[in-house]
């Protein structure tokens, strides 16, 4: 990295990066896109790396499958020496494009003469290259690394971070993009036994698997926790809650319910209350109700309706008719700005920070009349803006922690309001369990 410097001193700055180090962060995301997991360590934190029966270990960090060291001139002596006693050991070792040249400098080791130092720093090398392997490319060296990449990434387009636990691994995986998505993925670890944990939801399941793929079913915007054991698990988990695949991933209209009819009304609101309650036929945010005291509020609003259970099933019949108890409603807020707390027939049915804000209310549906509650609550920034703009102080720090995109100190008396509460149609959807 230090070599992309345009100056002597080579100052660290992880918001810039891409300007000051653009081949090594370049080289980063060329790993990543292949469906590799990579960390970047310190010459200090490689001396305390161990051989494995996978390849290296490094305390703290779990496994990897080898060393890869980029395009760089120099390195100390002791790094060159580590990296010889770890490629005797077993361990891949690659060089990306060159070898080194030299160490960095004019001598390192305390106490050691220059010319003895290069010396044994040449000595070092010339053994490492014989054990070494130079590649010519980046693709070349993870070739050479043997590692199994997840598969995820690249066919599925999924994000995924993955850790090593005594038992086996723990992946987060998230489903970063405009699509859903419902297949079974190849895992870059063998393993005997799969749980999915729902990280919103709480729900815990055993997977699917076929072979060493697991099925993974997310929503755009969804996350879930996925733990592989190296054994059979013992513990006695249900099997997790799956929707049937071309519901899940169509979410044919003609199964989606729009609940209407519409009151909202404010517990809580700051810096002053609102007794006003207000009515529609469709939810909207509460910015756009002509009031500037909404405009300026940081706030909870209860957004409530009423349905009635057989309006839905009756919407839903062929599909009751075809699955029966084997159909699941979700209940989809749409666009929620920020945070919604769900209660329907008053029971606490879920809390909703991320898209999708979405949740299972199967189970909380009753014959008859149905009463849902939506609490949302919006961000302070309308609040905020307010506050700048007639001038009050309500910073209570000196050092610039509250800075604009381009980290400088500013006001937000120019922000326009921005939306709150429920600023799309909710909707009930009919979905086939499998």
């Amino acid at each position: 990295m230090i070599y992309e410097q345009p100056n002597r001193i080579a100052l660290f700055d992880i918001h810039s990066m891409d300007k000051r180090a653009p081949k090594f962060i370049k080289t980063i995301q060329s790993i990543i896109q292949h469906g590799y997991d990579v960390d970047y360590i310190s010459d200090r934190y490689l001396l305390r790396a161990e051989p494995s029966q996978s390849g290296v270990r490094m305390k703290g960090a779990g496994n990897y499958s080898a060393i890869i060291i980029p395009d760089v001139q120099f390195m100390p002596l002791e790094t060159v020496q580590q990296l010889l006693n770890l490629a005797k050991r077993g361990v891949k070792v690659i060089f990306v494009t060159n070898y080194l040249s030299s160490m960095p400098g004019f001598g390192r080791v305390y106490g050691m003469d220059v010319e003895v130092e290069n010396t044994a720093f040449n000595n070092a090398l010339q053994e490492l290259k014989t054990k070494a392997i130079l590649a010519k490319s980046y693709d070349e060296a993870l070739q050479a690394a043997g590692g199994r990449r997840e598969a995820m990434r690249n066919d599925e387009g999924l994000s995924c971070i993955r850790r090593y636990n005594t038992e086996g691994y723990h992946y987060f995986i998230s489903n970063l993009q405009g699509k859903d998505v419902d297949n079974y993925v190849d895992l870059g670890v063998n393993f005997k036994d799969a749980v999915l944990y729902n990280p919103m939801t709480g729900e815990i399941g055993k997977a699917q698997t076929q072979g060493n793929k697991v099925r993974i079913q997310l929503a755009s915007g969804e996350s879930v926790i996925l733990r592989t054991f190296n054994q059979n698990s013992q513990e006695p988990f249900a099997d997790y809650l799956y929707y049937n695949k071309e519901q899940f991933v169509q979410r044919d209209a003609s199964h989606a319910t729009t609940l209407c009819n519409w009151t909202l009304s404010f517990p809580k609101a700051a810096p002053k209350a609102i007794t006003e309650t207000f009515s529609f036929t469709h939810p909207v945010s509460w910015t756009t109700l002509n009031n500037e005291a909404l405009n300026t509020t940081m706030a909870t609003g209860l957004y409530a309706t009423t349905f009635k259970l057989k309006d839905i099933t009756k919407a839903n019949k062929q599909l009751l008719k075809e699955y029966g108890n084997d159909v699941h409603y979700i209940l989809d807020l749409g666009d929620v700005r920020e945070s919604a707390r769900v209660v329907l027939n008053g029971q606490e049915v879920a809390t909703l920070f991320a898209v999708p804000f979405r949740c299972d209310v199967t189970k909380f549906l009753k014959k008859g009349i149905n009463t849902l509650q939506v609490y949302v609550t919006n961000l302070p920034a309308n609040r905020i803006a307010k506050m700048d703009k007639d001038g009050v102080v309500w910073r209570k720090f000196k050092e610039i922690n509250v800075v604009d995109l381009n980290y400088k100190k500013n006001l937000y008396d120019t922000w326009a309001p921005v939306p709150s509460g429920l600023n799309s149609d909710v909707k009930l959807i009919a979905i086939p369990a499998e």
